[in-house]
């Protein structure tokens, strides 16, 4: 018996009373033309018919697999986490129930993925309209930077294939997490692995902008902020001391972070983070390095737990990286 090839992409569809957009979002999935794909979606306790139309489409096709919560989880991140919990394909990628995939959204994200295995995430380009798709407002179209993806979530849903290893590896979705449980999850599979971002002379998804948005009802920059500090603080943890000689992706990341962190809370400029680098190379070089050198210096920009740094770093490579971030 010949053995069953298994899906390359699994789609996650969270859905809560959306009836008025969900046709139109499981259609443009189907419409895609790439096709070796899953398609898990969740009915998370709807009281409109929902639930109906999901299972109107499964008879249809057999990609789908529906799941259904009897009452309301209240989170999106629960939702999103049970369906990834059963997906089996090779990457992952969340479609809200209210927006729109382009056709060549899959093919174009997979083909990229698997010809540049060393990126843990892909996106591509979203534009959001409003809620009949008949006016412009905004287009998602930024080349990666860990400085920027720190700063402000610029990578929606939609558009960006992960690899499921890869979203296993740093835990996955935090339920905890109410608003901007995505944004909460690209921070943390950063600190894993690169990201890529591909240019293309069209959106790969359409973001529907209308009152009942999940993002809008549920917007909290405090939360935000708190997940922010939490997810620096549980790194620096980690790493103790940072070793700028080693090319260590999760070391690098975290001192981004922290960079961008405090770029925000202190609305530092970024002339003003790359004279810091200056003065922590030139510290770095002088032979009469001590341990309150160099405390007093990163009292500069408050950052904490870079001590201890050895007198031998690459700092050319690495202040050539954070000038390019910056």
């Amino acid at each position: 018996m010949e053995k069953a090839t298994l899906p390359t992409v699994s789609i996650l569809m969270p859905v809560f009373n959306t009836e008025k957009y969900l046709e139109t979002a499981i259609q443009s999935i189907l419409n895609e033309n790439f096709s070796n794909y899953e398609f898990l979606i969740c009915d998370d306790g709807s009281t409109d018919k929902s639930l109906s139309i999901i299972e109107k489409f499964q008879r249809k096709d057999k990609r789908i697999k529906v799941f259904r919560n009897k009452n309301n989880s209240g989170r999106v991140s629960k939702v999103i986490k049970k369906l990834a919990t059963n997906a089996i394909g090779k990457y992952l990628i969340v479609s809200d129930s209210d927006d729109v995939a382009h056709e060549n959204r899959l093919q174009v994200l997979t083909e990229y993925a698997e010809k540049n295995t060393q990126h843990v995430l892909v996106y591509g380009k979203v534009e959001g309209k409003n809620e009949d798709l008949s006016i412009h407002k905004h287009f998602n179209q930024k080349p990666f930077s860990l400085f920027d993806l720190f700063k402000t979530n610029y990578i929606p849903d939609g558009a960006f294939l992960m690899k499921r290893d890869a979203y296993e590896q740093c835990g996955g979705i935090d339920t905890s997490i109410i608003w901007a449980e995505d944004y909460h999850l690209r921070l943390k599979l950063a600190t894993i692995g690169s990201f890529s971002y591909i240019d293309t002379p069209y959106p790969l998804y359409l973001y529907r902008w209308h009152d009942t948005n999940y993002t809008l009802k549920n917007r909290n920059m405090n939360e935000e902020l708190d997940f922010k500090k939490r997810i620096l603080n549980e790194n620096l943890k980690k790493i103790g001391t940072f070793h700028f000689q080693n090319k260590n992706h999760f070391e690098y990341t975290t001192f981004i972070y922290q960079l961008a962190y405090i770029s925000t809370i202190k609305k530092n400029k970024k002339e003003d983070l790359l004279q810091w680098l200056e003065k922590l190379k030139s510290l770095n070089l002088n032979t009469n390095i001590t341990p309150n050198n160099i405390t007093k210096l990163s009292h500069l920009v408050d950052l904490p737990h870079v001590t201890d740094i050895p007198q031998t770093l690459s700092w050319i490579s690495l202040h050539q990286s954070l000038t390019e971030e910056l």
